[in-house]
């Protein structure tokens, strides 16, 4: 596999569509000048994910053979995922990195989308809220099913901080989110 390194939105969606089987929509766009697409003829507010967060409440995916055609209409377009090949366990930063490094001590390689504020780690699909729910009152949130969505690189302000590819390129297995929850269990006790 090639390095994902640069910016091209269409690039990376057909990685993620081809190598790990995940569908993907072009989402809002972030222009430097004037902010989030999703405000445009707006002024009063501030996006709080400038061009990383969907069109819409219901992600349409993209077919693969119209993935460039979204992109190339949708410039800067953010790459969303809904969790369908996934399901997610958004943490903030500081919580999701302690739990990442006890992670990382068990050698147990979880796959994490990071930006400012936020982590999130991605999981075998349908196991977050079987295996975590118990903690979704406290500071994480489970995203789960075609309801559910990330903001995958290269979006705005976001970047990998563990890939969910091996040092071959290969895609890495997902772990069940029972396989994280003592050192999720931990982190979050540590944050309340």
């Amino acid at each position: 596999m090639h390095s994902l390194a640069g910016r091209d939105a269409a690039e990376h969606a057909h990685v993620y569509i081809t190598l790990l089987g995940w569908p993907v929509a072009a989402g809002h766009s972030y222009r430097p000048d004037s902010g989030c697409t999703c405000l445009d003829g707006t002024t009063a507010q501030l996006c709080p994910r400038p061009g990383a967060h969907p069109l819409a409440s219901n992600v349409v995916v993209a077919s693969p053979d119209r993935v460039d055609r979204e992109f190339t209409a949708r410039p800067g377009a953010g790459v969303i995922a809904p969790t369908l090949g996934f399901d997610a366990v958004v943490l903030p930063r500081p919580v999701a990195m302690f739990a990442l490094v006890q992670l990382e001590r068990r050698s147990a390689q979880v796959p994490c989308v990071v930006n400012r504020h936020q982590a999130v780690l991605l999981v075998a699909p349908r196991t977050a809220t079987a295996g975590l729910g118990h903690l979704s009152r406290t500071v994480m949130k489970l995203r789960s099913g075609p309801d559910g969505w990330v903001a995958l690189p290269p979006s705005h302000m976001t970047r990998w901080d563990t890939p969910p590819w091996d040092h071959q390129g290969e895609p890495i297995e997902l772990l069940d989110a029972d396989d994280i929850r003592e050192p999720i269990s931990l982190a979050v006790k540590g944050a309340c």
